[in-house]
């Protein structure tokens, strides 16, 4: 017989999280919450591939990366009129990563995480909402793990570290409800990546994923349900 491309993999995921929240509201029109939060995420595997008969040696193929993240909470809701709503809050976020692709490198960062939202309903019915916050992204830790596509026979090694995603997120809608179950909304939304993760070719022909430069992503968008 020929010879045969084969690939393989296999992996444990693992994740242990608290929150530990408080509300309180000193009138009806106000409620004020605090928290705080926990979490642990790992991931642990290997992987293997084979082309044209030769065993691939990849970096990554054996790997185990750990995230923890660890989050102060503060949110109030004021409801000044029964057509104005406001929702003001944020965080404080810190954020470390370790990967044995880097084993010398502890990754560690603190983060500020506010947000905005402003909702309006006019006499006929029709809500305006606006929106602003600034996110940081779960990563996603199968990233840190070596594959190979059989099909295009392109080799992805597993990533040494990686920053998660931060961004801005604003948006702006207008919805209207109607009958039982009708919804029509209208939202333009803008994301302002500072740090997109994405596959960069390396000079071997594999790709590795990497924090890369800022991109603006801006979407418009309709909803119609009934």
């Amino acid at each position: 017989g020929g010879i045969v491309n084969s690939n393989g993999s296999l992996s444990e995921t693992g994740e242990i999280a608290s929150r530990t929240s408080a509300r309180w509201r000193p009138v009806d029109s106000l409620a004020i919450e605090g928290g705080v939060t926990w979490a642990f995420n790992f991931l642990e595997g290997g992987s293997s591939a084979t082309l044209d008969g030769v065993a691939q040696i990849i970096p990554g193929s054996q790997a185990r990366v750990e995230e923890t993240r660890t989050a102060a909470l503060l949110s109030l809701d004021w409801t000044p009129h029964d057509r104005l709503a406001i929702s003001l809050g944020g965080r404080v976020e810190q954020f470390s990563l370790d990967s044995s692709n880097a084993p010398d490198q502890t990754l560690s960062l603190s983060e500020a995480l506010p947000r905005a939202t402003v909702s309006y309903t006019m006499n006929t019915g029709w809500i305006w909402r606006w929106r602003t916050e600034r996110e940081v992204a779960q990563l996603y830790l199968g990233r840190f793990l070596a594959a190979t596509d059989l099909t295009t026979e392109i080799s992805t090694s597993g990533a040494a570290t990686l920053e998660p995603e931060r961004k801005w997120v604003n948006e702006l809608s207008l919805e209207r409800r109607f009958g039982e179950a009708g919804l029509f909304r209208l939202t333009f939304s803008e994301e302002r990546i500072e740090n997109p993760v994405a596959a960069v070719p390396l000079a071997d022909g594999s790709i590795r994923p990497v924090n890369i430069g800022p991109e603006t992503v801006r979407e418009l968008t309709g909803r119609l349900e009934w």
